[in-house]
C-alpha cells in the first residue's frame, strides 16, 4: 500500500488502521510505504528505511528509534537517513 491514509478524513484512517492491524494479527503480509512515521511506528513490525532510493537502516521502529537515540521513529529516520545521507557525500 502506498501512502494508504493520503486524504482519507479521520474516521477512514481509523478504519483503515484497523483492518490493517486485523489482517497483521491474521499473520498477513502488508507491505506499506509511507511518510507518516507515526503511522508506519504504530502499524509496523519491520522498517527499511531509504533515502534516495538506498536503504539507510532496517528493524522494528524500537530498534531504529534505539539506535538513533531518539524519541520516536520521524526523528530516528531524520538521523539515519541523515547519517546515510552524510556517508554518500565523504565517499564521493
Amino acid at each position: 500500500l502506498d501512502e494508504p491514509t493520503r486524504g482519507l478524513d479521520v474516521m477512514n484512517i481509523r478504519l483503515l488502521r484497523t483492518i490493517l492491524l486485523d489482517l497483521k494479527a491474521a499473520g498477513h503480509c502488508v507491505l506499506l510505504s509511507s511518510h507518516v512515521m507515526a503511522e508506519v511506528e504504530a502499524l509496523s513490525d519491520h522498517v527499511v528505511i531509504m533515502s534516495d532510493g538506498i536503504v539507510c537502516a532496517e528493524g522494528s521502529p524500537a530498534e531504529l528509534v534505539e539506535r538513533a537515540g531518539q524519541p520516536n521513529l520521524e526523528e530516528a529516520f531524520v538521523v539515519l537517513a541523515g547519517q546515510a545521507e552524510k556517508l554518500e557525500r565523504n565517499a564521493a
